[in-house]
């Protein structure tokens, strides 16, 4: 017996199981949960992207400059800013976005905290391996022998 999905009206059968989203925050959290990863509008106005698009750009340069372009080259760090949370207040307002928050309190039950907050430059036409979707060790499923 075929039936149909009111997602999106396309016939199917045989599914046993079969989560049903009702909102954006749900279609998240169950892409983060099978996947590892999603992406969610942040609600942000263009005007308000390009505001932080320009603060970004400028700490950038300027966390170039107090850490050494040539150094941070050296050590595979020039695309990268580490804490920018501390640099301009624009960025807890980006961390602490409503709908980022809204899906991290379905995925963690009771207190949770930001423990590590980087900003990462992905150059056009250049290869940068921050920029694939990936989880950092404290998050992959793993036990390690070694201490």
């Amino acid at each position: 017996m075929d039936s149909h999905s009111p997602d999106d009206d396309v016939p199917f059968y045989g599914v046993l199981k079969r989560n049903t989203v009702g909102n954006p925050i749900d279609k998240v959290v169950e892409e983060i949960v099978n996947l590892g990863f999603s992406v969610i509008h942040s609600g942000l106005s263009d005007d308000e992207i390009q505001s932080l698009s320009s603060k970004f750009d400028f700490l950038h340069d300027r966390y170039l400059k107090i850490y050494d372009s040539k150094y941070l080259e050296s050590i595979d760090e020039h695309n990268s800013i580490r804490l920018p949370l501390a640099f301009d207040h624009a960025f807890i307002d980006l961390a602490t976005n409503k709908n980022v928050l809204n899906v991290v309190e379905r995925l963690i039950v009771g207190k949770f905290m930001l423990n590590q907050q980087n900003g990462i430059v992905n150059p056009p036409g250049k290869q940068y391996s921050q920029g694939a979707w990936h989880r950092d060790l404290p998050y992959q499923h793993f036990v390690s022998s070694r201490r």
